[in-house]
């Protein structure tokens, strides 16, 4: 199979003495190279191959979004490195991807209060999100099946929004008390305005006493 990209080249090499005969298998370590080696070569080249081609709006991708995409790859690749895991992003199958998400998600995916009744932060759901590039670009490039494809792929999903938090009525009655309850006898600027920003009202349509 003709290899689509240098590094693909690199991961070949020959089974026997015989320069014309070649394996198409991949190895865990490269000219010398350790896997970690080999990864972070992955992930530049994953760089590159963004930064030349267009998103789905047919629009060059932002350089942040390559970022957020590399940044994803390169958190499994230093938990991979931590866990002393042999081989490049394509040992990675849907089994191990698994165990790296519920890692992160343990580690990273931490509470948005301390009484943990805030909801939690869904960092692993863009994560997991932010990773599939790196795997659409390792089916492509490496034929590599992408655990995504797999139906035993956990998905986190993203914390509920939430109803926002409002302010009591008998607070708002309060505020609107103090700053005059609307009477025309309250004439001056600062207690007027202030009562229409808490009503929501807009100042310059509703016009000032003095203004007439």
């Amino acid at each position: 199979m003709t290899a689509r990209t240098p590094l693909r080249s690199a991961l070949r090499k020959p089974q026997s003495t015989d320069a014309q005969q070649q394996s198409t298998a991949p190895l865990r370590v490269i000219d010398g190279r350790s896997a970690t080696d080999a990864r972070t070569a992955m992930l530049e080249e994953f760089d590159l191959h963004l930064s030349t081609i267009t998103n789905r709006y047919g629009r060059p991708y932002q350089r942040k979004t390559i970022n957020a995409y590399k940044f994803a790859g390169a958190a499994l690749h230093n938990w991979m490195t931590e866990s002393r895991m042999e081989g490049d992003f394509t040992t990675c199958d849907v089994t191990t991807l698994n165990r790296f998400l519920r890692w992160y998600y343990t580690k990273h995916d931490v509470p948005k209060s301390q009484d943990g009744k805030g909801g939690y932060t869904g960092g692993t759901n863009t994560l997991q999100r932010n990773l599939r590039p790196l795997f659409l670009y390792l089916a492509e490039e490496y034929d590599h099946p992408s655990p995504y494809d797999s139906p035993k792929l956990h998905w986190y999903t993203a914390p509920p929004l939430g109803k926002p938090k409002t302010l009591s009525e008998e607070f708002v009655s309060d505020v609107l008390k103090a700053t005059g309850n609307d009477s025309p006898k309250v004439r001056d600027f600062q207690t007027v305005r202030d009562h229409a920003i808490i009503r929501g009202d807009s100042i310059g349509d509703r016009g000032f006493p003095w203004s007439t």
